[in-house]
């Protein structure tokens, strides 16, 4: 049984469809944190925001999307959980001939250490991903990841893009 890449090739230019963001306060791009999340569903952007003033258009650029492959992001994981996701997308670099095996092994062993370094109670998915960004993101960065796409809402029917770099992305 061979096993879906997790590269999920997209267009380096903007893309012509409008995706949203909902804030709370005022805009301001410099305050994006450090991953930028955003969907194309207004009514899930809307969740997140104090009224629909607060709602924001834009365009995105993204080239390789990560996803976790969580059926949902409110699963209930250990960081391990996250962490062997993320080694499978090393493996995947790999096998695609991005990184050399030296650098697979060196990110695996700093991905252990990662896991090492965290409590080993369950959070849910989303929890961890926040949490443990800071550690995983730059590998994700090294993998030639620019960002991650999630399922969310009720339904686990709606993509959510969190961007590495607030380049990817322009207001409407």
């Amino acid at each position: 049984m061979t096993k879906k890449s997790r590269f999920i090739p997209i267009s380096l230019s903007m893309s012509k469809d409008v995706y949203y963001r909902g804030i709370v306060g005022k805009y301001d791009p410099n305050k994006f944190g450090d991953v930028i999340w955003v969907t194309k569903d207004w009514d899930y952007a809307k969740l997140y925001a104090e009224s629909d003033e607060h709602i924001h258009s834009f365009h995105i650029s993204r080239k390789n999307s990560f996803d976790f492959g969580f059926r949902t992001l409110q699963v209930h994981v250990k960081i391990g959980d996250i962490v062997e996701r993320v080694k499978r997308g090393v493996m995947d670099a790999f096998v695609a001939k991005s990184i050399r095996k030296e650098r697979a092994m060196l990110l695996s062993d700093k991905l252990a250490d990662i896991e090492d370094s965290y409590p080993k109670s369950m959070l849910k998915a989303w929890d961890w991903i926040q949490k443990s960004q800071k550690d995983i993101i730059p590998i994700l960065k090294e993998l030639g990841y620019d960002s991650i796409a999630t399922r969310e809402g009720q339904g686990n029917d709606i993509t959510a893009y969190g961007l590495f770099n607030k380049k990817q992305i322009t207001k409407i």
